[in-house]
């Protein structure tokens, strides 16, 4: 600590002495890269000012990946991709700024597709090609 704020190097650790959040801080804020041992997966990735910023991973503890994605500012940006254990893709979309965009698509543990979700600024539009009625606003009831 220094002025009443977290600085340097940070480890947290387990019961059984295993490291389980490894990073630095600097005047209080995350910053650079930190590892997350979370369940059956470890994330890695960096932060910049305290957010979440370029290129994070998870792997399973087989070391397949489970997770890759983008964040810009903390907020998730560009492809994002989720796996199965087996190494098969489970999901597959793109954000734009926190947002999702275009289309989502979810595969069983086969790889088949299994239902494709197209977001528009992150709204749901399309569920398997249907279209999605809008969400209710206060005022919408018919007289």
């Amino acid at each position: 600590y220094r002025k009443g704020r977290e600085d340097g190097p940070s480890v947290e650790y387990d019961e059984e002495g295993g490291v389980i959040v490894q990073g630095e801080f600097i005047d209080g804020l995350r910053e650079g890269e930190w590892t997350y041992q979370v369940g059956d997966h470890t994330e890695r990735g960096a932060y910049r000012d305290g957010a979440k910023d370029g290129e994070w991973k998870a792997e399973y503890e087989s070391g397949r990946t489970q997770f890759l994605g983008s964040y810009i500012g903390g907020e998730p940006h560009g492809r994002h991709r989720w796996y199965w254990p087996n190494g098969l893709l489970r999901l597959d979309g793109r954000y734009t700024m926190g947002l999702e965009q275009g289309d989502w698509t979810w595969y069983d543990l086969n790889g088949n597709v299994a239902m494709v979700i197209r977001y528009k600024d992150g709204a749901e539009m399309k569920i398997d090609g249907e279209r999605v009625p809008p969400p209710y606003r206060p005022g919408d009831e018919a007289d």
